[in-house]
């Protein structure tokens, strides 16, 4: 471990880690996880790979992910610790400062090594405490999961918007289900097809659509 990284150590334990002990998470190495019933709660500290050698730049990545959603997508039982790649919904602290605009630009920190850290400090620990971890605890169950993501959380990426169909299906919008595998069966891409299908064996629905894609309205 290098001079840096004893340093930023040191940094993580004053601020983030404090905290987030508090909240009663469980640390694994940057990352951490705090379970509630069927939900955890999940933060990461991110770093950059563009930190120089007296310089650590790193940011907050935040999110959820509820048990049920997880049998559902990858049909088997839920890891000792949730990274932050494996949440419905997920999200940056960027994100949460500007209030899920969608027009957020990522925040990141810097940690230089020659300057006292006690003000980074005070200030990552001020944003995770007062911003970040009261818009988790929001999320404390699947209809307040489903309430973010319509208000909040666009569905970029396929296996968000997949799992918003698993969310539909256990809300009982099973219209909302359909439309959103259906868009991945009348696709081009043959594995997601092949997930969408086993997904909908695991929730027990019916053989897919079969009149076209079916619009959002």
């Amino acid at each position: 471990m290098t001079r840096k990284d004893d340093f930023f150590s040191h940094f993580i334990s004053i601020s983030v880690a404090t905290v987030l002990k508090e909240y009663g998470y469980r640390k694994n190495g940057l990352t951490w996880n705090r379970r509630m019933d069927q939900i955890i709660y999940v933060v990461n500290i991110q770093k950059s790979r563009f930190s120089d050698k007296g310089t650590v730049k790193f940011t907050l990545n935040l999110g959820v992910a509820a048990e049920d959603i997880w049998l559902a997508y990858w049909g088997m039982e839920l890891p000792k610790v949730i990274k932050e790649e494996s949440c419905f919904p997920g999200f940056r602290v960027g994100d949460v400062l500007n209030g899920f605009s969608g027009k957020a630009k990522d925040l990141w920190w810097f940690l230089d090594a020659s300057k006292a850290m006690d003000p980074l400090a005070e200030e990552v620990t001020s944003c995770l405490r007062n911003r970040c971890l009261p818009v988790l605890q929001q999320l404390d169950s699947l209809y307040a999961v489903a309430d973010f993501v319509r208000r909040s959380n666009p569905l970029m990426m396929p296996r968000d918007r997949i799992c918003w169909g698993i969310l539909c299906h256990q809300l009982g919008d099973f219209d909302g289900a359909e439309r959103a595998f259906s868009k991945f069966e009348s696709g081009k891409s043959k594995a997601w097809q092949s997930k969408v299908s086993e997904i909908r064996s695991r929730l027990g629905m019916e053989k897919p659509y079969e009149g076209g894609p079916l619009s959002d309205s």
